[in-house]
């Protein structure tokens, strides 16, 4: 059987949510969801409903798009439009960080896309102003270049969509302007484009989301040239 959960079950005085856009389970099995509204929200299995665990004092009223959780048992989501939040369950605490203009030392932008955690415990963050790293033990952010082949394009190359890491430690960005390959070893990019004069160049450079499979070749979903397979070791 199916149970809906409609729009009052998502909806308080503050959050008006119309559709939740984020929905993750936490290491210790809790089922969470973010909406559109920005309301963070955790499942209550006695009650079979949601409750949400921030207000007005710590919403941004933007839609939570993607989480990770560390070690710590920090949650860190990535907001459209109200940059990054961390939230611990336990303490309740709620902490912001947007991007400052004329400021390096903050976030590129704060549409978030992607959030992903690496084996040394940083956290690296896709946004559609470009790819950023956030030390936890320090607390500082860092910028980081992609490289952009492609003459004609002076943005589009860094607009992130998605964010993906791979077996062999590289990140891999769907972007507006093609696949951007981020080694987190050498802190190097690699930019992919479509060209017509290759045929097997990428097959379009509007791209949305990557995955990998066990072989360590990537799908890739693109926005007008349909599905495409990629192998690196070609």
């Amino acid at each position: 059987n199916f149970r809906r959960y409609d729009q009052p079950q998502l909806q308080t005085d503050y959050f008006k949510s119309i559709r939740a856009w984020l929905i993750f389970e936490d290491l210790k099995k809790n089922l969470w969801i973010g909406t559109d509204a920005g309301a963070l929200m955790r499942y209550d299995e006695k009650l079979d409903r949601f409750q949400v665990v921030n207000d007005s004092s710590t919403s941004i009223k933007s839609i939570l798009f993607c989480q990770v959780e560390d070690t710590n048992g920090n949650f860190w989501i990535g907001s459209l439009g109200g940059g990054l939040i961390r939230y611990h369950p336990e303490t309740k605490e709620f902490t912001h960080f947007k991007a400052e203009a004329n400021n390096s030392e903050t976030l590129p932008d704060n549409f978030i896309t992607g959030l992903v955690l690496d084996s040394s415990g940083l956290l690296w963050i896709s946004t559609t102003g470009g790819l950023c790293s956030y030390n936890l033990q320090t607390n500082q952010f860092e910028r980081h270049q992609l490289t952009n082949n492609n003459s004609k394009d002076t943005y589009r190359y860094r607009v992130i969509r998605s964010m993906t890491l791979s077996t062999d430690n590289k990140l891999y960005l769907s972007t507006y302007g093609g696949l951007q390959i981020f080694d987190l070893a050498t802190r190097a990019s690699k930019h992919l484009i479509h060209n017509d004069a290759e045929p097997n160049s990428l097959g379009h450079n509007s791209l949305f989301q990557v995955v990998e499979n066990p072989d360590s070749t990537f799908w890739i979903a693109s926005y007008g040239g349909g599905l495409i397979h990629y192998n690196s070791s070609i």
